[in-house]
């Protein structure tokens, strides 16, 4: 059995991968996951899971609420220990400090750096969790910002080496937690990581080699071709060589292959053209942002392409009305923020709507970080309860009555209720959200479907073919 919990994953049921069961609860405490396993022969026959919901509902177990308030009043003093203070606000949001420079990042890998008498410091910006306020700055601060019992580790490296780690660093999706926090050392990242002579080689590249020029770059050991087209002096030398170290993000995909059994575009069309819905799972790079805005971003600009091929058709009847399909997006944020919005087809399909008959439902979790224009577009928007003062400005964006809606907002129960507004609605609405288990399965199944299922067999549908 494995307990999950770092990619933050709220597993409605176990999940099964060969003998091994696989558990996840989310995060922030939301949920509370159980497991039951019944143990015959020294293996375990049979097994159920689910996820408990935390919510205004749930009652403080007497005894345990004791034991924690005797402890958290011991700690509150503690925790308001000042330890310094700063006359400015000093900078660890997540979606800022890892993809810049910041002066909390600054600050602490200074503090490193001091503490080990080193030449140079190098952090990643994923272990700095939160900022600091302008003020006194207290130890409660300190373990919010640092909150792992990491060590700092002196080693020696070569110049070379070092170099090594920032291109690494130059590879990285643009917000990763790899993102490094220096001191001692300075370096710069071209805009866009790609600059216009690189971009120009690789077309020339494509003209050069056609389909092949991407394994070109991708094979380290046969670098002729590439080699040849530097010495003959088309490319500027050393260009094509820089943009194969870029492409080491590729080389870690073991997903991409040379020769793929079939051209999965097509079959993606084929099943979205007899009405069948298509999930991409990304398995064990699920939490690889490279990986996902890769994949989803290639698969709906070609998908995307066929659309508005078969809609032109249409129009000019010489072709069938293409279904209308609806794209659906997770951590949109990740293609619509406003650095990269316009380089992606995610941004083009918000501000089209359904001109294709194509339309895109985005899930969020920081709907601050998506572009306003795109935000704008929006026509119906389902919002549950949010803290955040950015998010709730851009989930009300362009939405009249704003300031009602803001304190209807405030009162939702957390994963309970959800707000709706705009067009799907003729006013803003809240309703009550279903929880994950057999009995919004059953629902979902549809009437008839349902009474003719037995109790067993939708358990088994939801939690796995040996459970109860």
């Amino acid at each position: 059995v494995i307990i999950g919990g770092h990619s933050h994953d709220a597993l409605a049921q176990p999940e099964r991968v060969g003998q091994t069961l696989i558990c996840q609860a989310g995060s922030y405490g939301y949920y509370l996951g159980q497991l039951d396993t019944f143990v015959e022969g020294g293996a375990v026959d049979k097994y159920r899971g689910f996820l408990r919901a935390v919510d205004q509902r749930t009652r403080p177990e007497p005894r345990v609420a004791a034991v924690v308030n005797r402890y958290a009043s011991q700690l509150e003093a503690k925790m308001a220990v000042v330890v310094g203070e700063t006359t400015v606000p000093l900078e660890g949001n997540r979606q800022i400090i890892r993809t810049r420079e910041t002066n909390l990042g600054n600050l602490v890998a200074d503090a490193m750096r001091e503490y080990a008498q080193a030449d140079l410091t190098l952090t990643n910006a994923g272990g700095i969790r939160a900022s600091i306020d302008a003020g006194p700055i207290t130890v409660g601060e300190v373990l919010t910002v640092l909150p792992f019992d990491n060590e700092i580790f002196s080693v020696e490296l070569t110049g070379a080496q070092i170099l090594g780690v920032l291109q690494r660093l130059a590879a990285l999706p643009k917000e990763d937690g790899g993102f490094l926090q220096v001191s001692g050392l300075s370096f710069a990242l071209g805009a866009g990581q790609v600059s216009d002579v690189q971009v120009g080689a690789l077309y020339y590249l494509r003209r050069r080699l056609g389909r092949s020029w991407i394994g070109q770059m991708l094979d380290e050991t046969d670098t002729a071709a590439v080699d040849e087209i530097e010495q003959e002096g088309k490319v500027q030398m050393g260009t094509l060589r820089a943009m194969q170290r870029k492409f080491e993000l590729f080389r870690r995909l073991d997903f991409l292959h040379p020769n793929p059994p079939a051209n999965m575009v097509d079959e993606i069309f084929s099943l979205l053209s007899a009405g069948k819905s298509v999930v991409l799972e990304f398995g064990v790079h699920g939490n690889n942002l490279a990986a996902y805005v890769l994949v989803a971003n290639y698969l709906t600009r070609r998908i995307h392409r066929r659309y508005v091929e078969e809609k032109n058709k249409a129009a000019g009847q010489t072709g069938a009305e293409p279904k209308p399909l609806v794209i659906t997006i997770e951590e949109a944020h990740k293609f619509l923020d406003p650095a990269i919005a316009n380089h992606t087809i995610f941004g083009a399909i918000a501000r089209e709507l359904r001109k294709y008959n194509v339309t895109l439902l985005i899930v969020d979790q920081r709907p601050s970080g998506i572009e306003e224009e795109v935000m704008s577009q929006i026509g119906t928007r389902v919002t549950c309860l949010l803290d955040n003062e950015a998010d709730i400005k851009a989930v009300f964006s362009g939405i009249s009555g704003a300031g009602q809606l803001r304190e209807v907002l405030a009162r939702l129960d957390t994963q309970q209720q959800a707000l709706i507004l705009g067009h799907a609605v003729p006013m803003p609405v809240v309703v009550k959200t279903r929880e994950y288990g057999p009995d919004l399965y059953k629902a979902v199944s549809g009437p008839e479907k349902a009474s003719h299922v037995p109790d067993d067999i939708l358990k088994r549908s939801v939690f796995g073919d040996d459970a109860l």
